[in-house]
């Protein structure tokens, strides 16, 4: 494909696998060159009416940069991602995927930076001035760091939410609009800059999540819709 029409839609299947794919390609090769080690947090706070989505996703962002600005957050770097599911109540239920970058001997007993789940908890509980105890998730990153910053840049809204609700995903989809679904900070932040400009062969169009243009191959136009039974676009209709 030389270049491609998206209609730019947070929800639509196609421009998130896009928009992954160009994650993908930004923190592709990062995890070789950070040091230190990486932990995985999930920070949740309760379900909300999926009219009230763009509200909370605006309360979790600030409650994040509260955290962060903590004089016990551990992390020089970071990069965040907002996951939203829908609950069997019809609710949504908004949370955060973080990777955090933290120094080589975090993880030894006699660090004091080394904060436990129940900390993290509280500290989440404070910055977000939630009434109620949080359900957070903390572990360490094992195995290849690419792989963790592949798995959280995959998705705002899982497919199998995407079917058997339309006005769900129509006012999720308005809830979500023009929202940022993943952040940078810190030393994270500066790698992809220095990847990006050092070795990223990538045009400025393949990293530009809202560029948009004209599917013109050979002369030919191609058409694509999704397949529910198969879980993702094919191509359909004529070709000339």
């Amino acid at each position: 494909m030389a270049r491609g029409s998206y209609c730019g839609v947070r929800l639509c299947p196609c421009c998130q696998w896009r928009r992954s794919r160009i994650w993908q390609a930004r923190v592709g090769g990062l995890g070789d060159r950070l040091k230190g080690r990486l932990i995985f947090l999930s920070l949740t706070v309760r379900n909300c009416a999926v009219g009230e989505l763009r509200e909370n996703l605006g309360q979790m962002a600030e409650g994040w940069h509260r955290l962060i600005r903590r004089r016990t957050w551990p992390g020089t770097g970071y990069l965040r991602s907002v996951e939203v599911t829908r609950g069997q109540d019809g609710n949504a239920h908004p949370h955060i995927h973080a990777l955090i970058q933290v120094p080589s001997n975090y993880f030894q007993k006699s660090n004091p930076q080394y904060l436990h789940q129940e900390q993290w908890a509280k500290m989440w509980q404070e910055s977000a001035e939630l009434d109620y105890w949080p359900i957070v998730d903390i572990r360490a990153v094992r195995g290849k760091k690419d792989d963790a910053f592949r798995e959280v840049t995959k998705y705002t809204v899982k497919r199998a939410d995407l079917v058997g609700d339309a006005p769900w995903i129509v006012e999720a989809a308005q809830q979500l609009s023009k929202s940022r679904a993943v952040c940078l900070g810190g030393t994270i932040r500066k790698g992809i800059k220095n990847i990006e400009r050092d070795d990223d062969p990538a045009t400025a169009d393949d990293l530009d999540p809202d560029a948009d243009g004209t599917d013109i191959r050979d002369g030919a136009t191609r058409w694509f819709r999704f397949d529910p039974s198969a879980g993702r676009y094919a191509e359909w209709g004529p070709s000339w």
